[in-house]
């Protein structure tokens, strides 16, 4: 709750929302930069004071079961007041940045879980339909 007064003080919409650009089709690896528009600021978030980039690795273990890294880059525009570093680096700011990224990847993490469920659902149906195809195939040839 104190985050979302403090955003808005800052002018931050509820939901932020910016451009990237992608430098990869997809999985298993991907990279992105943002965008900046014509004044060199972030591209739909005009107001922030980094620019966004980042990366994402996936390696799949075995079937259901994935390693990820994800590495998130921040710039800080040259040069940086001391005091902006100050405070990114205080640990209000580092437990606030901690806690929204866990809790972003244990949603990511969680929808996943589901998707990867839906999917071994809607293969295990299939199979069975083949399977009970083939039955009848081999009834009707004896």
């Amino acid at each position: 709750r104190g985050l979302r007064v403090a955003a808005r003080i800052l002018g931050y919409p509820e939901k932020l929302r910016w451009e990237a650009e992608l430098d990869s089709p997809g999985l298993p690896y991907m990279n992105w930069t943002s965008v900046l528009d014509a004044t060199g600021r972030l591209k739909g978030l005009p107001n922030a004071a980094f620019e966004p980039a980042g990366s994402l690795s996936v390696v799949q273990l075995r079937p259901g079961v994935a390693s990820m890294t994800l590495t998130l880059r921040y710039a800080l525009p040259k040069p940086t007041p001391a005091w902006t570093i100050a405070l990114i680096q205080s640990p209000p700011v580092q437990l606030i940045l901690r806690n929204r990224m866990t809790a972003g990847m244990e949603r990511f993490a969680s929808t996943m879980r589901r998707e990867w469920l839906e999917y071994c659902s809607a293969t295990a149906a299939v199979e069975a339909i083949h399977a009970e195809t083939a039955k009848v195939d081999t009834v009707s040839i004896r």
